[in-house]
This record gives structure tokens, C-alpha cells and sequence, in this order.
């Protein structure tokens, strides 16, 4: 079995060696506006979508090349045909999951509108929506969500527990109190994994006189908004716990300015941080819980626990607006139809219950029933 960073379907072309044209097309959207000029249609794409969609292009153009569709001397938006689309989709459903299917379609559509606008793209887009819905029932993501006092709690008790262990290694209480205080700081919290994975001490977590502070540049989010916000004071003995004590220990005097680190004395990759929640949620809950969905069970908890301040889960998440965390992170309508039907189908069961015991009361109603007008 080929390893999947050996595997040549998911190889992203890189830049410079696209097509002349595909360069040319990208470089356009992308260029950046002026006082007397506008800027191209994705010259407000922050730093990480235009990664994001730039390898995700990369790996459309792996598709062509690979199956010798690609011709440097065609135009790029006559390459994108709903037959290519759909022998692209069906060898991407062979390695990837329904979500990642449906990213690949929607990068390419989102890229393809900015470096050829004058074509209709209508159909692509049809592609991906059908993507997305496939992709959002299989992923049964309410029936993983908790809420985020649970997960918050999740963290305490790890932290908690790690110090009261026995049987372990004094490395493995390390591990343990560091995940706890990821799921914990997560919880209250919810920043994106990539600036969860990038926090250095002194510059993105800064201690105050009562409190920890979580800062990040706009130029190191996604949405290119800055981050200024408080951990929870209760937090901070937790926290000047794991720094002064575990980290160490981890760290066995090695030189490393990230906040989370390995028993290998380095910093911790994103990769390693979303194993070890997904590990620790789904042996408290049954079901692994990936760092997204602290982002969302942020929106749903406030939504339910405290619908008159929804908006402050906009501010919460670095969102713009507060549509785009209802359309992307708010379950709890779902959650709330999932409970009514739930209700239902315990009145009804109780009922039949009560009428399986007494029988002559379903004739006497029965009867009741007819004779009213």
C-alpha cells in the first residue's frame, strides 16, 4: 500500500510549474488594489485561503497532467468540464472524506470565478453544494457536539487527574495535564488550529497582572482580524502550573518558545494537537471530537445558554459577521428540533404505555371521541 505522502493522486503542482496561462490568471486575481485602481476579484482572499486554494488548484492541475489532459497551451477554464469534474470528484472519493471532496470542488469553483469571471460557473457550483450536503450527513456532526461547558470540564478533570496519577511516568502526567489544558483553553477559547499550533510565549500569550492574554496580528489569522482575548482567570493557576512544571519537564531544558511541546523537546505540530484532543474526547465521550468542532460547540452552547448575547459568538470566533457563525457553527436549531422530536416520541411512547395497562379506557375514549361535534 502506498503511503499517502508517496501516493501521486495527491500531489499539488506547485506554482511554478503551472502553466504559463494558470500563472498569469492567478497572479491577475490576486493583484492587490490601489487608491486610482481596483484590486483583482481575489485580492481580498486572506494569506490562508489563498494557500488553501492555491494547492487545492495545484492538485486539479496533478489530475490533468496525470491523465493527460492538461495542454499548457489551452485556456484554463476550457480544461473544466462537468466530465473532468466528474472523473476528478470520483478518484478524489477515493482518498479523501465526503468533506474533503466537497473543499477540492469548492476551492477549484472559487478559483475559477476570480481567474475567469466572464464564464458561467453556475454548474460547478451546483457541483459543490451537492458536495456539501453529502458531505454534512455523513459527517453526523450533532450527535458528536458537546457542549462546551462539557469540554471545559473535560480539561480540568485531565489536568486534575494528571497530578494525581499513579502508575505512570512523570512524561505521561506531562502529556496529560498539556492535553488537558489544549481542550480546556479550546473550550473557552476556540481559535483556529493553525493559531492554536503557532502560540509563542511572550508574543501570542501574554500574562497580565490577574489573567493570561491570547494575541495574534491580523496578518496571522485567517480572516486577516486580530485576536486580543483574556483566558479565564481560572485558568491561570492551571496555566502557570503547566509552564513552570510540565512544560519543563517535556521540554528536559531544550530551547523552544512555543507554548505546546513534545517529550521530544519541540513544538508541537498541528497534526499532533488534533490526535491528541480527538484521543482524550473520544475516551471521555465515547466519540472523538476534532479541534473544528470547539468552534463549534462554542456557537451552539452560547446560542442555547444565552440567546440574548449570540452576537458575542461572532467576536468569539473572529468572524465578520455574525451570519457566517450561525451558517457555519450554529447547530442548536438542529439540536432544539432533535429534542422536540425526541419529547415526542417519549409522550407517545408513554402513553401507548398507559394505554396498553388500562384497555378499557382506550374504548371509553374511543367512544368520547365519536360522540363530540
Amino acid at each position: 500500500m502506498v503511503h499517502p505522502r508517496h501516493d501521486p493522486r495527491r500531489r499539488r503542482i506547485p506554482f511554478k510549474e503551472w502553466p504559463v496561462e494558470d500563472q498569469r490568471a492567478w497572479m491577475n486575481a490576486l493583484a492587490p488594489g490601489s487608491v486610482l485602481e481596483e484590486g483583482g476579484a481575489a485580492a481580498h482572499w486572506a494569506p490562508q485561503t489563498r494557500r488553501n486554494r492555491k494547492g487545492a488548484y495545484g492538485r486539479w492541475l496533478n489530475f490533468l497532467d496525470r491523465n493527460d489532459r492538461l495542454n499548457s497551451d489551452r485556456h484554463p477554464p476550457d480544461r473544466v468540464t462537468r466530465e473532468r469534474v466528474r472523473d476528478y470528484v470520483m478518484e478524489l472519493q477515493k482518498t479523501n472524506s465526503s468533506s474533503t471532496v466537497h473543499s477540492y470542488i469548492e476551492d477549484l469553483y472559487a478559483v475559477m470565478k476570480v481567474t475567469s469571471p466572464l464564464c458561467d460557473w453556475t454548474w460547478l457550483k451546483k457541483t459543490a453544494n451537492r458536495l456539501q450536503v453529502a458531505a454534512v450527513s455523513q459527517r453526523d456532526k450533532i450527535t458528536r457536539l458537546r457542549p462546551s461547558a462539557d469540554l471545559y470540564t473535560l480539561g480540568i478533570q485531565l489536568m486534575n487527574d494528571s497530578e494525581t496519577a499513579t502508575g505512570c511516568t512523570i512524561l505521561n502526567r506531562a502529556k496529560r495535564y498539556r492535553d488537558g489544558l489544549i481542550i480546556a483553553l479550546l473550550a473557552a477559547r476556540p481559535i483556529r488550529r493553525r493559531n492554536l499550533g503557532r502560540i509563542i510565549i511572550g508574543q501570542n500569550l501574554i500574562k497580565t497582572s490577574d489573567c493570561y492574554w491570547l494575541h495574534f496580528e491580523g496578518s496571522e489569522t485567517k480572516t486577516l482580524r486580530p485576536i486580543d482575548l483574556p483566558l479565564p482567570a481560572t485558568l491561570t493557576p492551571f496555566m502557570d502550573r503547566y509552564l513552570d512544571h510540565h512544560r519543563r519537564v517535556l521540554l528536559r531544558d531544550g530551547k523552544c518558545r512555543n507554548l505546546w511541546v513534545t517529550e521530544n523537546r519541540t513544538a508541537m505540530a498541528e497534526h499532533s494537537l488534533y490526535r491528541a484532543v480527538r484521543v482524550r474526547t473520544e475516551e471521555a465521550f465515547g466519540k472523538p471530537i476534532n479541534l473544528h468542532m470547539f468552534r463549534d460547540a462554542a456557537a451552539t452552547s452560547i446560542a442555547i445558554e444565552d440567546p440574548d448575547h449570540v452576537r458575542i459568538a461572532a467576536t468569539l470566533l473572529g468572524h465578520s459577521s455574525l451570519a457566517t457563525t450561525q451558517k457555519y457553527y450554529d447547530q442548536s436549531r438542529m439540536l432544539a428540533a432533535g429534542r422536540k422530536y425526541q419529547s415526542t416520541l417519549n409522550q407517545l411512547r408513554n402513553k401507548l404505555r398507559t394505554e396498553v395497562r388500562s384497555p378499557h379506557k382506550i374504548n371509553s375514549g374511543a367512544r368520547s371521541n365519536r360522540e363530540s361535534p
